[in-house]
């Protein structure tokens, strides 16, 4: 059985998000919703991996942005023909938020 602490899973989704500006709350509620997912199966997988500490939980971080984040976003950026420095600015901002729930998560069982 997976051990989840919810608000540890609440505060990494909430890491995730940046100041609102006006007029986007409904924009924000379903980025947050979306983090609040990301939190919950990043907090299965802290279990899995047995990532207890700091270290574990950065790792955790890299190796899922790298296994589903990186390699998913680079089809569609080709796909789109979007710029290159765009591809990375949003990739580095998930890597950044991977990290950091990993870390949360991992720290605070």
């Amino acid at each position: 059985m997976i051990y989840i602490n919810y608000w540890a899973v609440l505060v990494a989704a909430v890491s995730n998000m940046e100041q609102e500006k006006k007029g986007m709350t409904r924009l924000y509620l379903g980025t947050f919703a979306g983090a609040l997912v990301m939190a919950y199966v990043m907090a299965h997988f802290v279990d899995y991996v047995l990532a207890y500490d700091m270290w574990g939980g950065f790792q955790l971080g890299v190796w899922v942005w790298v296994g589903f984040v990186l390699t998913t976003s680079l089809g569609i950026a080709l796909f789109e023909k979007r710029p290159k420095g765009l591809y990375f600015i949003n990739n580095l901002y998930h890597l950044v938020s991977l990290v950091a729930m990993g870390v949360i998560l991992a720290v605070w069982r």
